[in-house]
């Protein structure tokens, strides 16, 4: 038995995951080569289990009429943390200036990190006016109680006909994506977003998403997404173990690729591809129960 197959077992007695399997929309691994927990399991919570969840954020979002989703994130690392992923709808210039307003004035970190937040909320996703920032289209933290400690900001890199409606009459323009998010300034972006498309080209696949997360006095974290991958850890290892990447992680990519056969009842629908300011590359997976 694989050690994280005797990971996974504790995770489920502790976390109640089968008892729990229809209000789970993910089941998540993450792997992290620099990491003392080098292997992390993680719930994502669908909406009807989540939306009874209260913080200030949250609540501030629901008086503008902008909560599409909310995920509950449990990873039971650390006891009494809340975790949620906010899926924004209304993201018309007014409410996004408004919400920037309420992040600047409630995060004491969020000023250092508004310049790179706006302009790449402003990765266009729609054809209509008067939704400038309509491409953070998910806005997560870490916090414990009730003061944000992590920000998670997650843009689309779909076109769609309207902001809210992200499932139907989209176009995917990977290439397009990828070139904007290399040329936003950030050389984390830069470097994934070669990766990514070298990722694409062996795994299949669209790009689903990017993300930045944010933490007073700790580096920064960018990933890109991509959904709906063919070769997965035979992909990731064979683009991951080029040497300007992060060939540290072969070894977990294999042992990941044991528990997901040992597993047959959980399925990866996507994967993230992570690097922080400091350097540390991770990969992160992102199961469904079949």
């Amino acid at each position: 038995m694989n050690s994280i197959q005797n990971q996974f077992e504790e995770f489920c007695a502790e976390s109640q995951l089968f008892s729990h399997a229809a209000d789970i929309d993910y089941l998540g691994i993450d792997i992290s080569g620099g990491s003392t927990l080098p292997v992390q399991f993680k719930l994502y919570y669908g909406n009807s289990y989540s939306q009874k969840a209260s913080h200030p954020l949250i609540d501030y979002l629901s008086s503008k009429n902008m909560i599409r989703y909310v995920t509950l994130v449990r990873d039971l690392q650390i006891p009494g943390r809340g975790r949620f992923d906010i899926g924004l709808k209304n993201r018309s210039d007014d409410h996004m200036e408004s919400l920037f307003a309420w992040l600047s004035e409630k995060v004491p970190f969020y000023k250092k990190a508004e310049e790179e937040i706006r302009k790449l909320s402003q990765i266009r996703v729609t054809e209509r006016e008067g939704f400038r920032h309509a491409g953070l289209y998910f806005l997560g933290m870490i916090s414990q109680e009730d003061a944000i400690e992590v920000l998670k900001c997650h843009y689309f890199l779909r076109m769609c006909e309207h902001p809210d409606v992200l499932h139907k009459n989209i176009s995917y323009m990977d290439s397009v994506y990828l070139e904007e998010l290399a040329r936003s300034g950030s050389k984390e972006f830069a470097l994934l977003s070669e990766c990514a498309a070298r990722l694409l080209s062996v795994c299949g696949g669209h790009l689903w998403m990017a993300g930045t997360d944010y933490a007073e006095g700790k580096a920064s974290k960018y990933k890109i997404y991509i959904k709906n991958p063919m070769e997965i850890y035979e992909g990731l290892a064979q683009v991951l173990g080029r040497a300007e990447y992060a060939p540290e992680l072969s070894d977990f990519l294999m042992e990941v690729e044991k528990w997901q056969s040992d597993n047959p009842a959980f399925s990866c629908e996507g994967f993230a591809v992570c690097l922080t300011s400091d350097g540390e590359w991770s990969v992160n997976f992102y199961n469904v129960m079949i």
